[in-house]
């Protein structure tokens, strides 16, 4: 019964592995990367707002539309996992910047989160030389049913594998037909409530790596006796493990080796 046990411990080890999971809670804070733009000051660089506006307005009749980029650190999730599920929750900012709610006047407020593909920094962004998004697994918030709706627990979760696996330049929010009057005001990581900052939950398991390992002449391993008990063998080509006689004396062979 011996090997039959063996085997199964050895595939109870494997699929425990295998199947090992790891979730983590991953908040934005004032040290993360977010940032505003917007087309009222194109070259104008906003990294330290409390609240991400995705939206068209007008100021002094003139129609300004508002993007966010924000980037959560996945540093903790090593290269080649899988990514089971990625939950993102944004929550509206009270109080904000412009002292308002939620807002679909004369156009929607539906807004899009999409996959920023170039890099870039919260000190040096602006609307004029904002990275490119992809469409590709963008998802969609539907316009708002009330003026402090929260978005909780979006499933962007093949966003996050692609950042995983290509490289994370964070998201992007903005209103998806932008034109005036229309927006959603959520806190961001300067938020002064760290309860309604951007939450990004992961689930993900890690590759599993096999290693092969050979012992080779720099290795460590030694064969020792009883017949000389006091020698070291460290050169033997092969291991003896067993009892025998030297001119009618018993000896024990044992062996000691080391990956």
């Amino acid at each position: 019964m011996r090997p039959q046990i063996l085997l199964t411990g050895l595939l109870f080890l494997s699929s425990f592995f295998l199947s090992a999971q790891s979730t983590i809670s991953l908040r934005l804070d004032p040290s993360s990367e977010d940032a505003t733009v917007d087309n009222w000051y194109p070259n104008g660089n906003y990294p330290n707002e409390t609240d991400y506006c995705s939206g068209t307005w007008t100021i002094n009749g003139t129609e300004v539309s508002w993007r966010t980029f924000f980037k959560f650190d996945l540093n903790m999730i090593p290269p080649g996992s899988v990514v089971n599920s990625a939950y993102l929750s944004l929550y509206y900012a009270h109080p904000n910047s412009f002292n308002d709610v939620h807002q679909s006047l004369t156009s929607s407020n539906e807004s899009v989160l999409q996959r920023v593909t170039d890099p870039w920094q919260e000190n040096l962004i602006a609307w004029n030389n904002q990275p490119s998004v992809t469409n590709v697994d963008q998802v969609f918030l539907p316009q708002s049913t009330s003026g402090t709706q929260d978005y909780p627990n979006m499933d962007v979760t093949a966003m996050v594998q692609e950042m995983v696996n290509t490289g994370n330049y964070g998201f992007s929010l903005r209103q998806v037909v932008e034109i005036q009057y229309g927006r959603m005001i959520f806190a961001s990581g300067d938020h002064p409530d760290s309860s309604q900052r951007p939450l990004l939950i992961v689930t993900f398991t890690p590759q599993v790596t096999c290693l092969h390992l050979k012992i080779d002449k720099a290795g460590e391993d030694a064969t020792v006796d009883d017949f000389h008990p006091a020698n070291n063998n460290p050169n033997e080509i092969e291991y003896f493990c067993g009892g025998w006689t030297i001119n009618n004396i018993p000896v024990r062979w044992r062996n000691f080796f080391k990956f």
